[in-house]
């Protein structure tokens, strides 16, 4: 288990009253000390803590240097890697639980482990918390004392901002009932009682106002999209308002439902997306599906039709769905294959194909 803060405070004041006992304290022959090398703001929770505002490849250029330096100075002196780390006094996201500390030590392991160092040799404390994260690299020569965290912020001034989502149906052709959308609320922070408000692009609220689940009833021959939104007040003022609020969107009163489409992408890739497809099917039996599939306007002969049952065939052996449910489609030609996921109710006939190139354009190849 890593010690916390609290813990490597008390030691470091056991630390010094050791060391003014100490022959070095009385003129004989001194120890080796520890050395800050670097400190640095870069990477998770740090000054663009925000993951959209962030640019991911140059924190990773900038941090993979820091990184190589370090490594070539800790070979230098012989020393083990020791780093402490502080998370934000504004702590915006945090993923399962962990804390930003523990998820900036991350990149302790990502760049030192493919420079030779042994995971198990790489030391990291938990400094607590600074008005921005940081991250500080020390050299700590053999028989040196390990350093202290330096934390400049309270555990109790800090600010935990909520996780908040929204989950509703996606696509409901012809609503009998409300609608009902849920709102998930979570964060680090006990000190607050959160209260939760609602409002939907269109309908009415006509129950749960105030809670985490609502119903919507919506008008005759509603179509569209019903948008529902939900805030959360209660967190401190400091946290962005994107952080306390989330939305969710059902579409109703329409024959046919796009849920995605793809141009000419990996396996891989697509099985992602057909396994999100299968989601919505096997959660309304009522629906079925529509693959189209659009040849590419340099590809192979029958190369949309092939594409087309590949997905057909995943949906059906792998994520169990009744082949009758599943029609496929041949688009017709785009500038490259590409494909698209359509939802309609059972019975319902194809969408409209909408080609981009002319067949008389296109150069396939092969026999």
């Amino acid at each position: 288990m890593k010690p916390n803060a609290s813990q490597i405070l008390a030691a470091c004041l056991l630390l010094l009253l050791a060391c003014a006992f100490h022959p070095a304290a009385r003129g004989q022959s001194r120890q080796p000390s520890a050395r800050k090398f670097d400190e640095f703001t870069t990477g998770i929770g740090g000054a663009q803590q925000r993951w959209w505002y962030r640019n991911a490849e140059a924190e990773g250029k900038e941090l993979k240097e820091r990184f190589r330096l370090y490594a070539e100075q800790l070979r230098k002196e012989g020393a083990r890697p020791y780093a402490i780390t502080y998370g934000p006094r504004v702590v915006e996201w945090e993923i399962y639980n962990r804390s930003i500390a523990s998820m900036r030590a991350g990149a302790l392991w990502e760049y030192l482990t493919p420079a030779g160092f042994d995971w198990s040799q790489i030391n990291w404390v938990n400094g607590g918390f600074r008005e921005e994260a940081a991250t500080e690299l020390w050299i700590v020569p053999p028989g040196a004392q390990p350093p202290c965290p330096t934390p400049t912020v309270r555990p109790e001034d800090v600010a935990y901002c909520p996780r908040v989502g929204v989950t509703g149906a996606t696509y409901i052709p012809a609503p009998s009932g409300p609608l009902s959308f849920k709102a998930s609320v979570s964060a680090n922070d006990k000190k607050f009682s959160p209260t939760i408000s609602w409002m939907v692009s269109q309908g009415r609220i006509v129950g749960g106002q105030g809670t985490d689940t609502i119903s919507v009833e919506l008008p005759q021959g509603a179509s569209g999209e019903v948008l529902a939104k939900v805030v959360v007040h209660g967190y401190s003022l400091e946290c962005p308002a994107e952080s306390s609020a989330a939305y969710a969107k059902t579409t109703v009163g329409v024959t046919h439902f796009k849920l995605d489409e793809f141009g000419n992408i990996r396996q891989g890739d697509t099985k992602a997306r057909l396994d999100n497809f299968a989601i919505e099917l096997q959660n309304d039996p009522t629906l079925q599906a529509h693959l189209i599939v659009y040849g590419g306007r340099l590809g192979r002969r029958g190369e949309a039709i092939r594409r087309a049952d590949w997905l057909k065939n995943y949906l059906v052996q792998t994520r169990g769905l009744d082949p009758a449910r599943i029609i496929t489609v041949e688009g017709g030609f785009r500038n490259e294959l590409s494909g698209e996921l359509w939802l309609s109710p059972l019975g319902a006939p194809p969408p409209p194909v909408r080609p981009t190139i002319d067949e008389d354009y296109v150069k396939p190849k092969g026999r």
